[in-house]
């Protein structure tokens, strides 16, 4: 299972991410393509919880999902009054609904297939309220995926040195990941792997799953990171 163990040690490895920024970011572009009064928001592949940290303060109810329930013990501990619900989201089931949804990150690209894409997109569509907003960053395309990387990230804290080393290849539209992690504490020095796949989609993959259910859909090509983002409304026209 991903982030089993690299859970605790992923907020450090990502301390340089500006969650605020990207959140503000995201707000913003819902806001200019399809302005409405908004009170709840669903973060799907919410990770550690960093983007719900900021997106509480613009909602007055949030909530978390993540396939990782190590990933959300550490949101729970950073968002203590958050709902969090450890679900796949190819299989999303939830109770209420909400006004907007987002997924960020590129955590779309984990989706293995169309199909996964397609049964993910109907599955928001069930708890995204009328007048509903999806927000999703995609992942690297085909076009822009640059093959057979090689990557390295050393970050020391206080408790712990750690470095992750990774290498990737490609196969077909899907990009593997070994990611090699030596934690080193006070305690000892633990190694540790995880393999993680993602898939290539096109712009063109994403936007036709999102019309096919009668979404508008705007894109905005840079979006908070660099790689674009979608957005979708349910019922309203795009302006």
């Amino acid at each position: 299972m991903l982030y089993k163990r690299s859970a605790d040690v992923y907020d450090a490895l990502y301390a340089d991410k500006d969650y605020r920024a990207e959140v503000d970011y995201v707000l913003a572009a819902i806001e200019r393509s399809f302005p409405a009064q908004r009170s709840t928001l669903l973060d799907v592949a919410c990770g550690s919880g960093r983007h719900l940290e900021y997106f509480k303060r613009h909602f007055r109810d949030v909530a978390g999902v993540d396939l990782s329930s190590e990933l959300l013990r550490v949101a729970q501990r950073r968002n203590p009054n958050v709902p969090f619900f450890c679900q796949d989201m190819r299989t999303l089931s939830l109770k209420k609904t909400f006004d907007a949804v987002t997924v960020m990150f590129s955590s779309i690209a984990y989706l293995q297939s169309l199909e996964d894409l397609t049964r993910t997109i109907d599955g928001i569509h069930t708890v995204l309220s009328d007048n509903g907003v999806l927000a999703i960053e995609p992942g690297f395309t085909p076009e822009s995926w640059r093959p057979n990387q090689l990557n390295h990230r050393k970050v020391e804290t206080d408790e712990a040195l750690i470095v992750r080393v990774s290498s990737s290849t490609t196969s077909g539209n899907t990009a593997e990941f070994d990611e090699h992690y030596v934690v080193a504490t006070k305690q000892g020095t633990s190694h540790f792997v995880e393999r993680h796949r993602m898939k290539l989609f096109s712009h063109q993959e994403i936007e036709h799953a999102l019309t096919r259910n009668g979404y508008a859909v705007v894109f905005d090509p840079k979006g908070p990171s660099g790689r674009g983002l979608f957005l979708a409304a349910k019922t309203i026209a795009a302006t």
